[in-house]
């Protein structure tokens, strides 16, 4: 993946690969939320209202510290310049 410049409130989610583990999520990606990227999961459910995504932000414990990483301040980024 190329390296973009990332927009407040903004993220991407992709396809994740469960390798035959149904507890896995269905996408993996990354949100900007004040500053910092948090690592988003999302599973595809069903329910009395019908098909769902779930989504949970990582919550891997305290020892992890990549997630959630400062970003620094990109001043004159566009929108138009990302295209998420």
């Amino acid at each position: 993946m190329a390296n973009r410049e990332m927009i407040e409130g903004r993220g991407v989610l992709f396809t994740a690969d469960k390798k035959g583990n149904p507890k896995k999520p269905d996408f993996t990606g990354e949100i900007l939320l004040e500053g910092k990227v948090y690592k988003l999961s999302a599973w595809k459910k069903q329910s009395a209202y019908g098909e769902l995504i779930s989504l949970s932000h990582n919550t891997y414990g305290q020892n992890n510290t990549q997630y959630p990483r400062e970003v620094p301040d990109k001043s004159g980024v566009q929108d138009s310049d990302v295209p998420f």
